[in-house]
């Protein structure tokens, strides 16, 4: 609301009065003034409350491929195709191709498109390249690159606009050294379209005993929206053998990031994950063995 008013000393209806250095000066003995005043009133909440509901509905829809691959020595060659039988059919079709070398170069591409795709089931073309370095008897240096381009993933869930990073770039190294490893990975943003941001993740694991792991991640640059910072798992084998089941506790600190509410406060959102797993059947080894017919 505004309001205001002015004049000089034929106005009536307008009176000023000041105090300056304890002298009163007003509109009654001052000759040949005229004054301005205008005043803006505003209202608005001190606090502002605002929240956010997510709701998610799965549906379980029959799913019917067909699979296959060419295995050598060096290289294998698999492929696949199917329907998922949805509101809207899902077809897809798609292949990759692996390739090793006596020398430690692995290489691996491929390429899947779908008809009628979601945010779940999306057409996309990968590939990497690593490089194995032996340093003896169970130590080993892996240099990796990678990339994933996802083409076609839809940005909407019913009538909101979400847009989330499906593809990704990136260089990796991971150090083997007997019970130790170490994990060194960045992602690099804004260079394929609908990419991750900047992260830079930052992995160590430790086998105390054999059938025991201990890891953890740290993730000192992470530019994206919805992060997880920092973290840690343990894992145990029931038994002694590559097969068995596998019991494992992990935790995950987990930011959100709402940008800047109406007064330019940031709103971030943090959350801590406890997750416990038992997996039946082998489980995913962070220290890969040199030769793969040896057993842990």
């Amino acid at each position: 609301m505004r309001a205001g008013a002015e004049g000089g000393e034929d106005v009536d209806n307008l009176q000023l009065m000041s105090v300056v250095n304890q002298d009163i000066f007003s509109t009654e003995n001052i000759q040949n003034f005229y004054t301005q005043v205008y005043l803006s009133f505003l209202r608005q909440d001190v606090n502002l409350n605002r929240q956010s509901v997510y709701l998610e509905q799965r549906r379980y829809y029959p799913h019917l491929s067909l699979t296959g691959n060419w295995t050598r020595s060096q290289d294998i060659f698999r492929y696949y195709t199917g329907v998922i039988a949805s509101e809207m059919v899902k077809l897809y079709l798609g292949a990759d191709y692996t390739f090793n070398t006596t020398d430690g170069w692995s290489f691996r591409g491929g390429a899947i498109g779908y008809v009628n795709p979601d945010r779940d089931y999306y057409s996309q073309v990968f590939g990497n390249a690593s490089k194995r370095f032996r340093l003896g008897n169970n130590r080993n240096l892996i240099l990796s690159s990678f990339f994933n381009y996802a083409i076609d993933r839809e940005t909407r869930i019913g009538d909101v606009v979400s847009i989330s990073p499906a593809s990704e770039l990136g260089l990796s190294g991971r150090l083997n050294w007997q019970r130790f490893s170490l994990g060194l990975t960045n992602y690099f943003g804004d260079i394929l379209p609908n990419s991750y941001d900047d992260r830079l993740l930052i992995e160590l694991a430790v086998r105390p005993v054999n059938n025991v792991t201990l890891s953890g991640y740290i993730a000192p640059i992470d530019k994206t929206s919805s992060r997880s910072v920092y973290g840690s798992t343990i894992s145990w084998r029931l038994k002694n053998q590559p097969n068995s089941p596998t019991l494992s506790a992990s935790w995950q600190h987990q930011e959100y990031d709402y940008g800047n509410d109406a007064f330019g406060n940031r709103m971030l959102v943090t959350d801590n994950i406890f997750t416990i797993i038992f997996r039946v059947g082998s489980s995913p080894n962070p220290f890969p063995r040199e030769n793969p017919d040896q057993p842990d």
